[in-house]
């Protein structure tokens, strides 16, 4: 049977944001809020984070920190969108599909900040987003064959996310910290999308 490769690393993921943010999410899920109002709120301060992404260019680096910022906000809603759900018994399929729709809008918007910075080569950042999308597109498809997909590769998204927020917040003190976040990111969904697509075909063949 096949392995996965880092399916720890989702593990350790996950244990860690429970740890940190599990008495939030409970508190959440208790007082009501629907999961929806985060993953709505996670995608407008990611587009808050593209528009001071583009002062960065015409008002100065320093707006990299409010960026910064609003990415960490956003990203955190994100996070917990489906852990509120899991605790209040809502989590369906519809759900997964508009968080999982809602992550691709909100890598293409942080893509387009990144983008209208003028600090890296926007070929650079259309390569990053590319890979970063057959990530995805990969284990959706590998689901949809029977393929147990979760975990299985070093590029999770939330390891990407975590790179460019410390890349955005050193921007103020060094300015390449971008290019260089859009290069590794770049390699590391290579690796990944090479990692699942191995992990499907040994599945596939076994099936």
């Amino acid at each position: 049977m096949a392995t996965r490769f880092s399916g720890s690393l989702t593990d350790v993921g996950r244990r860690l944001f429970e740890r940190s943010f599990g008495r939030m999410a409970d508190f959440l899920a208790s007082s009501g809020v629907s999961p929806h109002i985060l993953t709505l709120g996670g995608l407008l301060l990611t587009a808050l984070a593209t528009y001071l992404y583009m002062l960065i260019k015409y008002q100065g680096a320093f707006y990299a920190i409010y960026a910064g910022v609003a990415l960490i906000v956003g990203s955190l809603l994100d996070g917990l969108d489906g852990a509120v759900a899991r605790r209040q018994g809502r989590a369906t399929k519809a759900g997964a599909l508009i968080d999982s729709t809602t992550d691709r809008v909100s890598d293409t918007l942080i893509a387009l900040g990144i983008a209208l910075t003028g600090l890296v080569e926007p070929i650079l950042v259309l390569v990053m987003l590319a890979l970063a999308m057959l990530v995805s597109y990969i284990r959706a498809r590998g689901e949809a064959l029977g393929v147990a997909m979760a975990g299985v590769g070093l590029g999770e998204r939330w390891v990407r996310i975590i790179i460019f927020i410390i890349a955005t917040l050193l921007t103020p003190i060094w300015q390449q910290a971008l290019a260089l976040s859009v290069v590794a990111v770049s390699i590391l969904a290579f690796i990944t999308v090479v990692q699942r697509i191995a992990y499907a075909l040994r599945c596939l063949s076994n099936s």
